[in-house]
């Protein structure tokens, strides 16, 4: 009895590690460059269109992601085109950094509540949905690869891998959502999603990046009280 009652907090432990040092590797290791923030990209273009299909009459033309090259080039990773009223700017604004720590969150918890299949179909959905807006090429291969190894895991990975590759997925997201955040701050809201709000509100873009960072260090922490408690 005792050691049937301890392999499942063993295993959950594992499966923690693998989650945590994988999307460590992902969003703050080498591949970051070319995993890590291509994943972060689309869940951060995703939040601007889901807030602006929220609005009344909103409306979303396309989205296009880029490479490290051409967002070298432009500024931008990714754009979301959308037709939404003046009044809710911010509101499309403020959606898209906190959008990969919010996503990676509630990934983890459909996980820890034993629906990560669920999360790997509700992904698979998104990304499809994404596909038929997108407006680029390198962005239309991007989501097609990311929604394809996902749904090969979806069919094909055993529980444990399946529970393995969500929470590599979840902590990517939450670890490079909060350092897209943080690079923002540093540079005191002087580029993107922050310097946007500063002019179409007033308010400073130091207030939004610090904003910015509240937004997703604080799914992040729940992840790791999540994490904690799912042990017990």
């Amino acid at each position: 009895m005792a050691q049937s009652s301890v392999y499942p907090a063993l295993m959950a432990v594992a499966m923690t590690v693998v989650g945590v040092l994988g999307g460590l590797v992902l969003s703050l290791g080498p591949l970051e460059r070319w995993v890590g923030h291509h994943l972060v990209t689309i869940a951060h273009e995703g939040g601007h269109a889901v807030a602006t299909v929220l609005c009344s009459q909103g409306r979303v033309s396309g989205i296009q992601l880029h490479s490290s090259a051409r967002a070298a080039q432009t500024g931008y990773r990714g754009v979301t085109y959308t037709r939404v009223h003046r009044r809710y700017w911010a509101w499309v604004y403020v959606a898209g950094y906190p959008a990969p720590a919010a996503l990676g969150l509630a990934v983890l918890a459909l996980l820890y509540h034993e629906h990560g299949k669920g999360a790997l179909a509700a992904l698979v959905a998104s990304l499809t949905v994404m596909l038929f807006l997108v407006r680029n090429i390198f962005g239309a291969f991007l989501l097609f690869a990311v929604g394809a190894a996902l749904y090969v895991v979806f069919l094909r990975g055993s529980a444990t891998f399946q529970a393995a590759a969500v929470g590599v997925l979840a902590w990517t997201l939450l670890f490079g959502g909060t350092r897209s955040a943080l690079k923002v701050l540093r540079a005191r809201g002087q580029y993107g999603d922050a310097a946007d709000l500063a002019t179409t509100t007033g308010a400073p873009a130091e207030l939004w990046a610090v904003l910015f960072v509240l937004l997703t260090t604080v799914p992040t922490g729940l992840a790791g009280w999540l994490t904690v408690t799912s042990w017990l």
